[in-house]
């Protein structure tokens, strides 16, 4: 049984999941620190910097 803490967790970041904010990968790496409540905003700002460039290169390859 989940506690209400990882209850929350899973609804945030299925609404990352739906709005594709984040790749499925970060999002994995997020939820262990989302549930505890360890994220800190620079650690939002860090997600979403580092999956955006990962994205944006994969996304040029792809067009060469």
């Amino acid at each position: 049984m989940s506690t209400p803490d990882e209850e929350v967790g899973k609804k945030i970041i299925e609404q990352f999941r739906k709005l594709k904010l984040l790749s499925e990968n970060k999002l994995e790496k997020l939820f262990p620190e989302l549930v505890v409540g360890k994220l800190k905003p620079e650690d939002w700002k860090f997600a979403f910097e580092t999956d955006r460039t990962i994205g944006e290169v994969e996304n040029v390859s792809k067009n060469k």
